[in-house]
């Protein structure tokens, strides 16, 4: 059995998009970080692929595989011992793969603002001081971009997963291009292969991170808060002040700041070029 001619002909073009239809309640279907995500993929055999001028692949953050291989094995990989006068793999001019990151995601910064529930031991498994605090059996806000020593890290993991995404963001990684061939791979000057890193934007946003009063009198964020000392209150939280009738319950002032937009580039993909004669 001998391996056949691949052509992908002048201006042809294979084309992977994102589905951005929106979900049944009218925003753009979302997974978090406990869901598998696949990358697309594309795979091309032949004793010879040829991508004719102008013939193009497109696919963000995907998987292309391009394999020459005189007789067909379907091993994962062409062996590399293995060579052919035959084999071959061409880009001509204009012949384009991008796998490079999609670039048109927008999300608020407040995004990487995540409330807790409720405080319990688990999540203050590594601060057995606090157990016995104001943080116990409480909501904080806290900023998932940055560690929190008070928390353990079992707790810190799950809030990050919980953030939701859709495919189009999970896509702004660049994709990976393969080609190998057992016997030559030729590229022409003018041909194009893009595994550059996608971004993500984010805007501004209003946001209400909690702070802690320590012992000490100095105020903490969560992300700040050293685990071994001890703290009085919450702001924000609720307290039961004393007056002439009992207990009253007051609330403390909670601060608002505007929490900067930014640009969140992403890693670039790879290359991989096999072949006799390259």
């Amino acid at each position: 059995q001998v391996g056949g001619q691949l052509t992908l002909g002048p201006s042809s073009r294979i084309e992977i998009t994102p589905d951005s239809q929106p979900g049944a309640d009218g925003s753009p279907a979302t997974i978090d970080g406990n869901a598998s995500f696949t990358a697309s993929r594309v795979e091309l055999s032949g004793a010879t692929v040829l991508f004719d001028r102008g013939a193009t692949i497109r696919a963000p953050g995907a998987v292309v595989n391009v394999r020459a291989e005189e007789v067909p094995n379907y091993a994962p990989a062409v062996s590399a011992s293995a060579t052919s006068t035959a084999a071959r793999i061409a880009m001509a001019e204009d012949a384009v793969i991008d796998v490079s990151g999609t670039t048109d995601t927008t999300v608020s910064v407040a995004r990487n603002f995540v409330t807790t529930e409720l405080l319990g031991g688990s999540d203050l498994a590594d601060s057995p001081l606090q157990r016995t605090g104001p943080l116990y059996r409480s909501h904080v806000t806290l900023d998932l971009r940055r560690e929190a020593p008070i928390l353990s890290e079992a707790s810190m993991a799950a809030y990050r997963n919980s953030v939701r995404s859709s495919a189009t963001e999970r896509m702004s990684g660049g994709g990976s291009v393969s080609l190998v061939s057992q016997g030559a791979v030729v590229t022409h000057e003018k041909s194009v292969i893009n595994v550059s890193g996608g971004a993500v934007h984010y805007t501004d946003a209003a946001v209400k991170p909690t702070l802690l009063i320590g012992s000490d009198g100095a105020r903490y964020s969560v992300n700040d808060a050293p685990k071994d000392i001890s703290y009085t209150q919450i702001e924000g939280a609720s307290t039961g002040a004393q007056d002439r009738w009992g207990v009253v319950t007051q609330w403390l002032p909670q601060r608002q700041r505007v929490e900067t937009g930014y640009v969140q580039g992403k890693a670039a993909g790879s290359v991989n070029v096999l072949g006799r004669d390259v």
